[in-house]
């Protein structure tokens, strides 16, 4: 239903959020409750061990930390490249779209609409590529393309190596129950490529008409509850470690290391909407699929590209039904 009356918190978003909710003639359908950043996690104590007092800011950076982590004896990094919905495809796919015009999204729209937007000359495409050939595939642990997140995660939490990529603010109470030490020195930041940006991902939520009026007027008073109240912004805030949307909150004092990093990342002007949510379900296997390929060395560079850029063809074509 439409969220533009009769939800309290509609009056408490920016109009960028609006226009990011608003779906045609249905109206204002998409509320944002809280932000998740999501790049790389580092454990600034194992990257001080290899001469590092500052995040890489560059991909040459990047590269630069994982030859010194090597040396050091540091793994540097624990793919969880078995997950190609979550990590592939969700949390780090994306990312080479945060850079372009109004975060993406107009390119985004393109390639579903069937144009060719030639990604093999695309730079943004080509940088992200080189990311992956250069830095995150040949400094990738063994068995990285069978390795869950649970694995990956506990290795990171138990400082077995030094980043974690893709995951985000959102692992603030799976790090203070598992290693609580470590959120005094863990960092999120972006995903080095050219245009650094950070990916950040709103959480939202909807209401549903259940053709009974009362009921529709209760979830809206609900949803704005949980999007703009004192007691959801110090869960959402403090507990959670993930900054609320409504930017007029208060920001606490008690806010997560993460948390705060990735607010440092949004005022600073370098942080962007994934559009992951813009990607339409019925394409994900096929994509998920084409990306396990890639990071398996089962398709290079051009075939990996020619058939990412095939499937949102033939989306356009009307084959995803």
């Amino acid at each position: 239903v439409d969220l533009s009356s009769g939800c309290p918190a509609y009056d408490l978003l920016t109009e960028e959020q609006k226009t990011l909710g608003t779906c045609g003639d249905y109206g204002m359908i998409i509320m944002p409750i809280y932000v998740e950043g999501t790049g790389i996690l580092y454990n600034m104590r194992l990257l001080e061990e290899a001469g590092w007092t500052t995040t890489p800011q560059t991909r040459d950076e990047l590269l630069q930390l994982c030859k010194d982590l090597t040396d050091a004896g540091i793994t540097p990094f624990m793919h969880q490249w078995s997950e190609t919905y979550l990590n592939l495809l969700n949390w780090v796919g994306p990312t080479w779209l945060a850079a372009k015009e109004n975060q993406g999204l107009d390119f985004l729209n393109a390639m579903l609409a069937g144009e060719d937007m030639n990604l093999s000359e695309d730079e943004d495409w080509n940088a992200f590529l080189d990311t992956y050939e250069q830095i995150l595939i040949p400094y990738a642990q063994e068995g990285a393309i069978a390795t869950d997140k649970w694995t990956a995660r506990n290795a990171f939490f138990l400082e077995e190596c030094a980043m974690l990529v893709g995951e985000g603010s959102w692992e603030t109470p799976n790090i203070a129950e598992m290693n609580p030490d470590l959120l005094d020195y863990v960092k999120q930041d972006l995903l080095p490529i050219y245009k650094n940006m950070m990916q950040r991902q709103t959480i939202s939520a909807s209401v549903t008409d259940s053709g009974d009026p009362v009921r529709v007027a209760a979830a809206k008073d609900f949803l704005s509850y949980i999007v703009s109240s004192e007691e959801a912004r110090v869960w959402h805030q403090e507990l959670m470690g993930n900054p609320t949307s409504i930017t007029t909150l208060e920001a606490s004092e008690n806010m997560p290391k993460l948390a705060v990093d990735v607010v440092n990342v949004m005022k600073e002007g370098r942080g962007a909407e994934s559009m992951f949510e813009w990607m339409p379900v019925n394409m994900h296997p096929d994509l998920e699929q084409a990306w396990a390929m890639f990071v398996a060395g089962e398709y290079d560079r051009d075939q990996f590209t020619e058939r990412y850029e095939q499937i949102f063809k033939d989306y356009a074509a009307g084959l995803y039904g």
